[in-house]
Parts: structure tokens; sequence; C-alpha cells
């Protein structure tokens, strides 16, 4: 082998062993097959999230967590609208539903959890959690479709995934949405509740 290849090859492998990352780019696309049951999930948080720290430990009282915020001014929220999670310290990773805030505090259901290993500069976000109408507006609503290519029986929509439907009857739904039972045990279970 040659010096010169020698060279190359240290060097290929050398970048090869590097890593690439970028920012989050926050765009995921996910084709459902008509007439069928397709699984789909949010990947992304909803935008504005808020990035903060705790200024001081929690304050817990039973099932309920006070959180002050390090130089924080937030505003009024409706209940159980936005959640906490952790992204450093013993917590890492749990996330908690905000029951209430102030301009500088948010109070948490812990819903059985402590947050007794939580401390002083744990860095978390405040998220706004998804709802069916900011993942599916009724603007964005269509019910028109084309015919593509021309006289080939295959039907493409027009717009956004999900379609007004023009009846309550089941016949004439044009999307549902379905939520599944995920904490039922065994085969052919019924949703647990369903949107159209």
């Amino acid at each position: 082998m040659t010096l010169v290849s020698t060279v190359l090859l240290a060097a290929a492998t050398q970048l090869m062993a590097q890593s690439v990352t970028s920012g989050s780019i926050g765009f995921n696309k996910v084709t459902c097959l008509n007439n069928s049951d397709t699984i789909v999930g949010v990947p992304f948080r909803a935008q504005g999230s808020l990035h903060t720290k705790l200024a001081a430990a929690p304050v817990v009282s039973g099932d309920v967590a006070t959180l002050t915020l390090i130089a924080t001014h937030l505003p009024l929220w409706p209940a159980h609208r936005r959640y906490v999670k952790f992204n450093s310290g013993a917590k890492d990773g749990r996330y908690y539903d905000i029951t209430s805030n102030t301009d500088t505090t948010v109070t948490l259901d812990l819903n059985g959890d402590t947050l007794g290993d939580a401390t002083t500069g744990d860095a978390l976000v405040i998220a706004e959690y998804w709802t069916l109408g900011t993942l599916f507006p009724a603007s964005g609503a269509t019910t028109a479709w084309t015919e593509t290519p021309a006289a080939s029986g295959n039907w493409v929509q027009n717009g956004h995934a999900i379609m007004a439907s023009t009846s309550v009857l089941p016949s004439g739904r044009r999307s549902e949405i379905l939520f599944y039972n995920l904490a039922a045990v065994g085969t052919d279970i019924s949703v647990q509740g369903f949107y159209f």
C-alpha cells in the first residue's frame, strides 16, 4: 500500500467516525391509506415552548407541587392546557400536567409521583398539549378530491388529510379520528373515543 492511499484511508476512517447533528426542523408528513385504520402520533411539541430552570427546590404538598422558575413572566393559562417536562436532573424525561400558574410559578399535578429529588437549576420545558383543534383546524378541512391521473380510478384528496363530514351517520362521515384504549387487554377492543 502506498503512503498516499494509507493517508487517504486514515482520513476517510476519521471522517466516518464523526457525527453530524442539526437543530430540530419540526416537520413530519404521514400519508394514511384511504379506507383504513392508520395509527399515527404527534412527534413534535407545539410551537411556543418555553425553556427555563428551577429557581428553588419544588414545594410539595400531597399530590401537588409548586415550582418557582428563573426570571420568567408567564401569561395566565387555562388549567390542563400545558405541561412541564424536566430536561435535566433526577426527573429528566418526566412530565407533569400544569393545573395553574402565576407569572413566575407553575402548580403541577404529580399524579402519584414525588419531586423530592428535583432541585434548584434543573432545566425544564413548558409546552402546550396538542388538541384536535390545533392539529386539524376546521379552516383546513376539505371535501375536494381529484382523480389522478385522469380516468385512473385513483382519487387523491386536495388539501388537508381531515375532511369535513356532512352527516353524523357513520355512512356520511368522511374522516374519523379514533382514540384507542391503550389500557385494555385483548383483541378487537373498542375505541376509547372517536371524533368526526
